[in-house]
């Protein structure tokens, strides 16, 4: 169910997702480029960007591990890798915990 806008004025409505709209963020706030986090590359910050945003289509978009390794061309096994060493990088660095909130917090309601 979704408020109208009228009916709660000045709380920020959800809208609609996807996983290329969560990329787009992840990729802006590590300024790193679509285009290079979709290349076959293993640098540690593109890895980064696409492990974060796996983890956030999965937290965020209820996916499956296999929709999210069509995204981007790999297999389900890895994308669950991919989603359980996000976390565990959320768990033990504070900083990336918080710019993953603070990201949920864009991409969700544009804030």
């Amino acid at each position: 169910m979704t408020l109208s806008p009228y009916a709660a004025p000045g709380i920020p409505q959800a809208r609609n997702i996807s996983m290329s709209l969560i990329e787009k963020y992840v990729c802006a706030a590590f300024d790193q480029s679509v285009k290079q986090v979709h290349s076959k590359s293993r640098k540690a910050e593109l890895v980064m960007c696409r492990q974060l945003t796996m983890l956030l289509g999965r937290e965020l978009l209820h996916l499956g591990y296999r929709d999210i390794g069509e995204f981007y061309a790999t297999d389900h096994a890895t994308a669950m890798h991919s989603v359980q060493r996000a976390q565990d990088r959320m768990d033990t660095e504070s900083d990336i915990a918080e710019n993953v909130n603070e990201l949920k917090g864009k991409i969700l309601f544009g804030l």
